[in-house]
C-alpha cells in the first residue's frame, strides 16, 4: 500500500494500537482474573486485529501488489481469535501454541513488509521492530510453554503494549503523508 493510500486510513492503524494498549493494561492490572476471561479478551483482541488487517488488505488490493500479506495476516489473526472464542475450554497449552504460531507468522509478515516496502525509514524501522518482537514472543512461548499462563499473558501484555505504542506512533507517521 502506498504511503498516501495508507495515510487515508491512519485511523485504522491508530485503533489497532489503542486496542493493543487496552489489552496490555488488562493483562498487567488484572492478572487475578480467571484464565477464561483473559482468553476471551485475547480472542476478542485477535479478532479485532484480524478484521483491521483484512480491511487493509481490501484497501490495498488496487494499490499495492503485496496486499496478500495483509490478507494472510488478517485471516490468521481472525481464525485464531475465533477458534479461541468458540472453544474457550481448550487447554491453556493449546491456546498458548496458537498464540505462539500467530505471533511468529504475524511477525514474519511484519518483518517482510518492513524490509521490502518503500516507506520512509521511520515507518520501516517501526515495522521491523514490531516484527522482531512478535517473532521473539512466539519463540519464547514455544520454548517455555509451562512457564505459566499468567506469565504468558504478561508476555503478551508486554508485546501488546510495545506493538500498540508502535502502531499509534506509526499511525501518526503515515497521517503526515495524507
Amino acid at each position: 500500500m502506498t504511503e498516501k493510500a495508507l495515510a487515508k486510513h491512519w485511523w485504522a492503524i491508530l485503533f489497532r494500537g489503542i486496542a493493543a494498549v487496552i489489552f496490555a493494561i488488562l493483562a498487567f492490572f488484572w492478572p487475578s482474573l480467571t484464565v477464561g476471561i483473559l482468553v476471551i479478551i485475547l480472542g476478542l483482541y485477535l479478532v479485532i486485529d484480524g478484521i483491521f488487517a483484512l480491511a487493509w488488505a481490501f484497501k490495498a488490493m488496487s494499490e499495492h501488489k503485496q496486499w496478500w500479506l495483509f490478507l494472510l495476516e488478517g485471516l490468521i489473526g481472525l481464525l485464531v481469535g475465533l477458534m479461541i472464542l468458540f472453544w474457550p475450554g481448550i487447554t491453556a497449552l493449546v491456546i498458548l501454541y496458537f498464540v505462539a504460531a500467530w505471533a511468529i507468522v504475524s511477525g514474519l509478515f511484519e518483518l517482510w513488509a518492513g524490509f521490502s516496502v518503500n516507506w520512509d525509514a521511520t515507518i520501516k524501522a517501526i515495522m521491523i521492530v514490531i516484527g522482531i518482537i512478535s517473532v521473539l514472543l512466539g519463540i519464547l512461548l514455544f520454548v517455555y510453554p509451562f512457564g505459566g499462563i499468567v506469565a504468558a499473558i504478561w508476555l503478551l501484555g508486554v508485546y501488546a503494549l510495545i506493538a500498540g505504542i508502535a502502531l499509534i506512533i506509526f499511525s501518526f507517521q503515515v497521517k503526515k503523508h495524507a
